[in-house]
């Protein structure tokens, strides 16, 4: 797991009561990629809330069902299998139902011909903007800045 701030030192303790929301939150993060690696990214959509946003690089789309198109032209290609690695969760708290994960996201395409397997197609940083409804969390917004890329 990663860990939370809100202004606190690195290192010091969270409260008892941030765990499980963390665990919540690192979950749904965790699912909509495993989504992708079964080749079901339009299920992505439905993480997100009625109004969420997705944002890759310089393009942007707003809503659900635009969020949903997106994803769906990348199941178009039914040969394509990927892996997406998630790594160096970190939280900021930034109210009591939103919170806001910072992550590394290394992405191998396992089925381009003549790619190593074990060498990363993409490494990006992501931004993910969560909020609570009720007992479960939503994605608000992901942004995604591509540092490197050979796919």
């Amino acid at each position: 797991m990663g860990s939370l701030t809100d202004g606190r030192e690195a290192g010091r303790e969270i409260g008892i009561d941030a765990v499980p929301g963390m665990l919540a939150c690192q979950d749904l993060i965790i699912d909509s990629y495993e989504r992708a690696d079964a080749g079901h990214r339009r299920g992505m959509a439905e993480l997100f809330e009625q109004d969420g946003s997705l944002i890759l690089n310089d393009a942007a789309v707003a809503g659900r069902e635009s969020i949903r198109e997106v994803l769906a032209a990348r199941d178009a290609d039914p040969d394509r299998r990927t892996m997406h690695v998630v790594a160096n969760l970190k939280f900021d708290q930034l109210a009591e139902a939103r919170i806001q994960v910072r992550y590394a996201l290394i992405v191998f395409v396992l089925s381009v011909s003549g790619s190593g397997a074990f060498i990363p197609n993409s490494l990006a940083s992501v931004q993910d903007v969560l909020v609570r409804r009720g007992d479960r969390w939503r994605l608000h917004s992901r942004t995604i800045t591509t540092a490197l890329r050979e796919r």
